[in-house]
């Protein structure tokens, strides 16, 4: 298929795009198997602004700047991607 066309004047702008995850053990897994907890995937940054500000005596959420993100869980990925590293010898 055709490729999308890029806005006017964004042909070399770099997506605004933030990658977390949370990869370790799982408490009481006798194994100590590593694995993927969660990822996030989106625009948003680390900041107030992005995640919102308790305000009037943190009676009300104050959002400056609305963002986009999902969040994925091993269970939404199950049978898709292997969720362990390959072993290696």
């Amino acid at each position: 298929g055709a490729a999308l066309p890029h806005p006017p004047n964004r042909t070399s702008a770099c997506p605004h795009l933030k990658t977390f995850l949370k990869y370790g053990r799982r408490s009481g897994d006798v194994s100590k198997r590593r694995e993927v907890a969660w990822i996030y995937v989106g625009s948003h940054n680390i900041s107030k602004v992005a995640w919102g500000q308790l305000s009037n005596h943190d009676s009300q959420l104050y959002i400056r700047s609305y963002e986009l993100g999902i969040l994925i869980s091993p269970h939404t990925l199950r049978g898709l991607i292997p969720l362990t590293p390959p072993h290696t010898t």
